[in-house]
């Protein structure tokens, strides 16, 4: 039997803090991956309110290069 298989207190209480440290790891990319996901949401609809300004202000010019000319 190897030294590994015999499972002392201390390595019962490593593997515990290990479970833990992963545990609280996963949770601390599951809420950093959320936060990223807020962002480029919010990004995405700043990108779109801009397009949509532009686009507008470039008709309202088109109209107006129209009825001058």
């Amino acid at each position: 039997m190897n030294r590994k298989d015999v499972e002392t207190p201390h390595s019962t209480e490593v593997n515990e803090e290990d479970r833990l440290r992963t545990k609280e790891r996963e949770q601390q990319w599951a809420e950093y991956q959320e936060f990223e996901n807020q962002q480029h949401h919010g990004n995405n609809k700043k990108i779109i309110w801009i397009a949509t300004s532009c686009l507008i202000i470039f008709i309202i010019l088109c109209v107006l290069l129209i009825v001058l000319f």
